[in-house]
């Protein structure tokens, strides 16, 4: 009799030891997984298309594959950068110019800045504005 109580002990010692286990290993991969995340709010890249239509473009992000779309809404700004040297100093000065979608081409390199985190995303909303390079 007094076997199967210690028996008994033991099992549930080690169930209890167990549960304390797997709580204890399933909380640190939660604070392992919120270190790991990563943020992200803009890229580089290449215009594979344009849809002028529906306002998007497909772009292949710099040294990544695959492509991300990009949607271009009512509050999203497109800009062509262009450069002038001063040929005085020998240094380029750089100007912001508002273009429209339609004149942005096939295999332009581009900067999208976006307003929220898109790490790991292929559709990019919220995008605050877009510079053709």
């Amino acid at each position: 009799m007094k076997n199967w109580k210690t028996i008994g002990t033991i099992i549930a010692l080690l169930a209890v030891l167990g549960t304390i286990s797997w709580i204890i290993l399933k909380t640190s991969d939660f604070f392992l997984e919120e270190i790991i995340t990563e943020e992200k709010y803009s890229f580089t890249g290449t215009v594979l298309e344009i849809n002028s239509y529906d306002n998007f473009l497909i772009i292949r992000e710099t040294g990544e594959d695959g492509s991300l779309k990009v949607i271009i809404g009512q509050n999203t700004k497109l800009f062509k950068v262009l450069y002038q040297p001063d040929l005085e100093d020998g240094v380029f000065a750089t100007e912001r110019k508002e273009i429209g979608i339609k004149e942005i081409r096939r295999g332009d390199s581009v900067f999208v800045k976006t307003g929220t985190n898109i790490f790991e995303k292929k559709i990019i909303g919220d995008v605050e504005y877009i510079e053709v390079l």
